[in-house]
């Protein structure tokens, strides 16, 4: 493992290494291990020895990878990448506002009409989620129902809710949730509890997550302070156009300068775990690849950058010179926006993110269900679940291991991963 780790690490900018450190490593090879890896990837504390992985191609690799990190739990949000979005978007929509003439007046005058709310409820849930069969979801719904019926008879909602439902932690807290506002819950649940009067019990609405009933125990209006971006997003929204936007950022696109590539070389590499290597292992020299009045972009931010995209950006950029021009103009673009958004003092909300972040993990959660993964038992029927989880047959599945590859930059690049080279001959 250390023989894999060091050669893990060795710059990516030399593609083979030099002979002394061949030798060296060969050394280690003959007085400790006395041959191959025995661990040819590894995800965690999950490992895969080489004859499970033979013939398996890059892309699969990394399906493989993706597969195993979120069975480990180990796949977070791109929380980064969405806040990142938001704040050039919210920079648009305050460009428009401005050059419409609306004035913070303007804006807490609109908010009143239509302020937003937090609400705090109590509910149970019988989970049953889309994917699974509709018998299983009938039943889910009926047992909701049931439930349901000795609330309006009369039973405590706490209680009840302590007895049927099936999320983690609900009967010491009696299904009573932490605060909400828009963009919390997934929006079936969140209409629902909207729509309820204080004290109100809904009927059983049903959501990804199965099917639930609620109760609205209260309900503030959020401050004009805390809910100004929603009400800029709103507004910008309904004055439409954006030649202001499209002029001023223009403008600001004009003045970067991209570094010719004979001047500064750009990453090289095969494929995502090339990739993923170089943005673990900058190298030493770190060459400006754009530049722009008060800012630059340099080759290790644009390789996060890179690992910020779709698979199939990511090896289109790195198998065709004009392509890997295209997404180096792009990030650049980005970059720049980003710090004028900072110049401008945009300060996102809490909830700005929330509803990207909750789209994101519901999708994992399908790809978990779908597969049949588990983070459960020995790492060794972890890694054989996982390797099941590549050959499953049926659309819902090719459809899941499709989406995992497209994600597996975003999935891989920020979980420890350990693999041997000679995987990618």
């Amino acid at each position: 493992m250390f023989l894999l780790m060091l050669l893990r690490r060795y710059p990516e900018s030399c593609h083979a290494p030099p002979a002394g450190y061949i030798g060296a490593l060969l050394i280690l090879v003959l007085s400790g291990c006395g041959g191959a890896p025995a661990a040819a990837l590894q995800v965690g504390d999950v490992t895969f020895d080489h004859a499970s992985l033979a013939g398996l191609s890059h892309q699969n690799l990394s399906v493989l990878a993706g597969i195993t990190v979120l069975q480990e739990g180990l796949a977070n949000p791109p929380e980064e990448i969405l806040l990142r979005q938001r704040r050039i978007e919210q920079l648009r929509e305050e460009t428009i506002l401005r050059a419409a003439g609306v004035s913070e007046a303007d804006l807490e005058a609109q908010y009143e009409t239509q302020p937003a709310w937090e609400l705090e409820v109590r509910h149970l849930v019988i989970l049953a989620e889309p994917w699974e069969p509709l018998p299983v979801r009938a039943a889910a719904r009926s047992r909701a129902q049931e439930a349901l019926a000795e609330i309006l008879a009369g039973a405590p909602f706490e209680e009840v809710a302590g007895r049927w439902s099936e999320e983690p932690g609900a009967a010491p807290r009696g299904g009573l949730l932490r605060p909400g506002r828009e963009g919390t819950w997934v929006q079936p649940f969140w209409k629902a509890a909207l729509a309820l009067a204080e004290g109100e019990v809904s009927g059983v609405v049903e959501t990804p997550f199965g099917f639930h009933v609620l109760r609205l125990d209260a309900r503030r209006v959020i401050p004009f302070s805390e809910a100004r971006s929603g009400v800029v997003r709103q507004v910008a929204a309904r004055l439409g156009g954006g030649e202001a936007w499209e002029a001023l950022r223009d403008a600001w696109v004009e003045s970067i300068e991209i570094v010719p590539p004979e001047e500064a070389p750009r990453p090289a590499f095969r494929h995502l775990f090339d990739l993923i290597h170089l943005g673990e292992n900058p190298a030493p020299f770190d060459p400006v690849l754009a530049r722009w009045p008060g800012g630059e972009l340099t080759h290790s931010t644009f390789v996060r950058d890179l690992l910020d995209q779709s698979m199939g950006a990511v090896m289109a950029a790195g198998t065709h010179a004009e392509t890997m021009e295209a997404r180096l103009q792009t990030a650049a673009e980005q970059r720049l926006l980003e710090t004028r958004a900072e110049a401008a003092g945009i300060v996102l909300a809490p909830t700005d993110i929330a509803g990207g972040v909750q789209a994101w993990t519901q999708q994992a959660r399908g790809w978990v269900a779908v597969l049949g993964l588990a983070a459960d038992g020995p790492p060794e029927a972890r890694a054989a679940r996982a390797l099941e989880a590549l050959r499953r047959t049926g659309q819902n599945a090719s459809i899941a291991r499709d989406e995992i590859r497209e994600a597996a930059p975003t999935l891989l690049s920020h979980v420890p991963l350990v693999w041997d080279p000679a995987l990618f001959p």
